[in-house]
Formats: structure tokens, C-alpha cells, sequence
């Protein structure tokens, strides 16, 4: 991203990769879950543990913290496109 040092295909690969592999301490994952649970939600939000984040990925928490402004929204997108996945929906990737 111009005037950064973050990749947005770098950020797509890590939170995807947070996302599918990321267990809890009983070994669920939990935001895969939320984002299947959320097609028969009233609201459609999946929330993330940033402490998880770092856990995880503390590069990825970095630049988190760092570009939030940048990053924040691109997570918003790719978000998106793993619930049309999971749902078998075409995505629209001007969301």
C-alpha cells in the first residue's frame, strides 16, 4: 500500500491464515464458526479478539496497529469474501 510498508496480498494471506487456523484453548474454531453462524444473524458481525491476533501472528498485529486505518478495512472486505465462500455466494469485491 503507497506510503507503507504493508502488502495488502501479505495481509490477505495472514488473516486468512488467522482465520481458518486459529483455535481456541478447546480447539474450536471460533471465527470460522462465527462467520458461518452469521447468515442467520439479525446482526452480521464477526468479532475478533486482537489479543488472538498477536498470539497468533505478531506481524500481523503489528501492522494491525500500526496502518489500522488501511488494514481495517481490507480485513472488513476479505471477510466478506469468506462468507460468500462458505455460503456459496458470488462475492461483489467493490464491498
Amino acid at each position: 500500500m503507497w506510503g507503507t510498508d504493508i502488502n495488502l496480498n501479505d495481509i490477505e494471506t495472514r488473516f486468512k491464515n488467522f482465520v481458518f487456523n486459529y483455535r481456541d484453548e478447546s480447539g474450536e474454531d471460533i471465527y470460522v464458526k462465527q462467520i458461518r453462524s452469521i447468515l442467520h444473524a439479525p446482526e452480521k458481525v464477526v468479532h475478533i479478539n486482537c489479543e488472538h491476533i498477536y498470539q497468533f501472528d505478531r506481524t500481523f498485529y503489528a501492522q494491525l496497529l500500526d496502518y489500522p486505518s488501511e488494514v481495517i478495512p481490507h480485513l472488513d472486505r476479505i471477510t466478506y469474501q469468506m462468507y460468500a465462500e462458505l455460503h456459496g455466494e458470488e462475492t461483489d469485491d467493490r464491498v
